[in-house]
């Protein structure tokens, strides 16, 4: 469903499951202006990371239709590090826009995914105070996924959905 906002004059798009990574980000960008938490890019990153995580342990299905990648600092979305790098290390508080046509829109998770949402809302309830270098240390621990495939010498390594599962579920 498409919808424009009366105050900013950007069309919300709203999408259903296997979401892009930056309406996921907006999920979380929401939330963070709601509940006055602050959000960098690093934070935002590992916070999807973990988001999708959680929901294809829990939900049985991936959450993002794009698969997280072991880069230097944990696990990565490209496509979201692509729209958010130029906030560098600030607070990000503007929803994320993507192209669509000839404009922009701002992807957002369709709220009728009630199982999503409920498995978004107590993931975030979790993970949402920690600070970006726990979250960090957090996703590189040894065993976890991203230490499993995170090679310095090789670029954009695709952390598998197996060893996201084998991993989560073991927690």
């Amino acid at each position: 469903m498409t919808e424009k906002d009366k105050n900013s004059g950007i069309t919300r798009e709203t999408v259903a499951e296997g979401l892009i990574p930056e309406a996921v980000a907006n999920y979380c960008i929401e939330r963070a202006k709601k509940e006055k938490i602050k959000l960098t890019h690093l934070k935002l990153q590992k916070l999807v990371y973990i988001l999708y995580s959680q929901h294809l342990v829990r939900c049985g299905k991936r959450l993002i239709n794009e698969q997280p990648e072991a880069w230097e600092y944990g696990p990565v979305f490209r496509s979201l590090y692509h729209a958010l790098k130029f906030h560098g290390s600030g607070n990000i508080e503007s929803l994320i826009t993507v192209p669509s046509g000839n404009s922009f829109v701002v992807p957002v998770i369709d709220e009728k995914y009630s199982e999503t949402m409920k498995c978004l809302d107590e993931t975030w309830e979790q993970y949402k105070d920690m600070e970006a270098p726990q979250l960090v240390a957090a996703t590189h621990e040894e065993g976890t996924p991203w230490h499993k495939n995170y090679d310095r010498r090789k670029l954009s390594v695709v952390i598998s959905d197996d060893d996201i599962r084998d991993y989560y579920r073991s927690r």
